[in-house]
């Protein structure tokens, strides 16, 4: 697609060494992210993480399964200078049009991304055509994301909108969204995000 949108200007998990509220809170959500992935059987050995950013969490998840973690993200010189030494080979490209046969992954992960497309509904259907088993997805719990925000002073002018956040969704909101292209398994609700996981066969 022509209209690619742009997510963050910054590392997606640098609160963890720049702010100790937003550290929290961020450490608290991966280790949710863990124990959801812990539930995944068999343990996946092929994960593919849409939106993998610098790749801390790819990594984490390497060391937990002993996957290859593949991350996915649009072009960017700072993200491939990061995934130099990744846990897995870094894809770049368009969310909305991936690049990968059918049911090619035993896990895949969406994690702050769909926030940040175009269209959520084509990203989700193109997740869901490149697993054989579970999506692990997340998004911003609004409109606590936004006053979290506000409360750590960031994006003050924008009243508290992350720049590239287009799409925004309550827990309940978000999950019909998912259910509309998998079947809820397990949520979970890691201030100030919504943490779903779900089959891809409907």
């Amino acid at each position: 697609m022509s209209n690619i949108v742009t997510g963050n200007h910054h590392p997606k998990y640098g609160g963890i060494h720049t702010n100790p509220c937003i550290g929290v809170l961020t450490n608290r959500f991966v280790r949710h992210l863990e124990r959801m992935v812990d539930t995944v059987s068999p343990i996946p050995a092929t994960i593919l993480d849409v939106g993998c950013a610098e790749g801390t969490v790819a990594r984490r998840l390497a060391q937990l399964t002993g996957a290859s973690v593949t991350g996915f993200d649009l072009p960017d010189t700072a993200i491939e200078s990061a995934w130099a030494n990744g846990p897995g080979p870094l894809v770049t490209g368009d969310a909305h049009e991936l690049p990968f046969e059918d049911n090619h992954f035993d896990l895949v992960l969406g994690l702050e991304v769909l926030e940040h497309v175009a269209d959520p509904h084509q990203v989700l259907a193109e997740m869901v055509r490149v697993t054989k088993g579970p999506l692990i997805l997340s998004v911003p719990n609004e409109p606590f994301f936004r006053m979290g925000n506000l409360l750590t002073g960031r994006h003050v002018r924008s009243l508290g909108n992350t720049p590239g956040h287009w799409n925004h969704w309550t827990p309940i909101g978000f999950q019909a969204l998912v259910s509309k292209h998998a079947a809820l398994d397990e949520v979970r609700h890691p201030f100030p995000w919504t943490l779903v996981r779900a089959s891809a066969d409907l």
